[in-house]
């Protein structure tokens, strides 16, 4: 789990132009926390790496009415390239440490969801998932409102899923073999409902760091599972 508020964080930028935005030396978790991530990620054997982040770490890059490209969102990675590709270079390995295969990102707070492959650059080292180097799920508000999001899909190739006016959840379910990501749109939030739809499911199979459409239905309840959380 990973402060990227207070612990540490540089102070948000003025927008993409502004040239602090490309300073090595700011930082979104603090020098302290950054080195107890990187000798985590480098030193775990657990099978899946699973890493809760309060802001979206891949790639938003919006159209503007013009057809320009533009980047508008400073309070998270977007703003902070530099400590997001430090991370990056964790995850791709070097001569002396190897590649950190199998890290799922689990994000919140942004007011819509996103599920995403992460290439270090989306332009330039991605087609198809090739040049991923792990996935990220951006969950969608519960009760919170929407934020307006321009067109993503000519300059998002990495992103395949967004949802910015349905309330809702996602769920992972995982094995040793894959990691199965589901997200569950309610129809309202005004009233007590019982109504749940899956709105879509992918699939990231050990090793291959990148999402897959998974399209036969949703993941079987588990046996013996814990009660649910109360809701009083």
């Amino acid at each position: 789990m990973l402060d990227g508020r207070l612990e540490g964080r540089s102070e948000q930028v003025n927008g993409q132009n502004d040239a602090a935005r490309n300073d090595p030396s700011r930082t979104m978790l603090g020098e302290v926390q950054e080195q107890w991530l990187y000798d985590g990620l480098r030193s775990s054997r657990a099978q899946w790496k699973l890493l809760g982040n309060q802001t979206m770490l891949g790639h938003l890059n919006e159209v503007t009415a013009a057809g320009a490209s533009t980047n508008n969102w400073m309070d998270q990675w977007d703003g902070y390239p530099p400590a997001r590709q430090r991370l990056y270079d964790v995850l791709k390995g070097d001569a002396v440490n190897p590649k950190v295969n199998n890290v799922v990102v689990c994000t919140g707070d942004w007011h819509n969801s996103f599920i995403m492959d992460l290439p270090e650059d989306p332009a330039t080292t991605y087609a198809e998932g090739s040049g991923s180097l792990a996935v990220e799920y951006v969950t969608p508000s519960i009760t919170s409102g929407f934020f307006g999001v321009s067109d993503l899909a000519p300059h998002s190739p990495h992103i395949k899923h967004h949802n910015d006016s349905a309330h809702g959840y996602q769920l992972l379910d995982i094995t040793p073999q894959r990691v199965i990501g589901e997200e569950w749109q309610v129809d309202t939030v005004d009233a007590v409902s019982g109504v749940q739809t899956l709105a879509i499911a992918f699939e990231t199979a050990s090793g291959g760091n990148r999402l897959l459409p998974h399209t036969t239905g949703p993941t079987a309840d588990k046996d013996n599972a814990p009660a649910p959380a109360p809701t009083g």
